[in-house]
């Protein structure tokens, strides 16, 4: 009988390290509510999409309060091609990373 449990325990322990693994990965996505600081905290590569659309936003003083939706709107620009544009680089760098990692890992 306690073998049993101990296998169901560890199932259990499987599906839910899973979904913690989901919670985690959304958790990444950059959303246009978000304010500039905490875009680049959660992702350093976004800057670069900001700078190329000429948002500038990260050195000015409302970087703090503002998010990144008032600050498009701000330069006529969608934030919602902003965010989709971030999340993309995003996902392939995450990309890039593990292929590398694997490589690494063969070698």
């Amino acid at each position: 009988m306690l073998g049993k449990n101990k296998k169901r325990n560890n199932k259990l322990k499987k599906k839910v390290g899973k979904v913690k693994m989901k919670k985690q990965k959304k958790s990444n996505k950059i959303t246009k509510k978000m304010s500039f600081l905490e875009i680049i905290e959660k992702n350093p590569d976004a800057a670069e999409v900001l700078f190329n659309r000429g948002m500038h936003c990260i050195g000015c003083g409302m970087a703090r309060i503002e998010n990144l939706e008032e600050g498009a709107l701000a330069h006529g620009l969608d934030p919602d091609e902003i965010v989709n544009e971030i999340n993309k680089k995003s996902k392939n760098i995450s990309k890039k990373k593990k292929n590398t990692k694997k490589k690494k890992g063969r070698k």
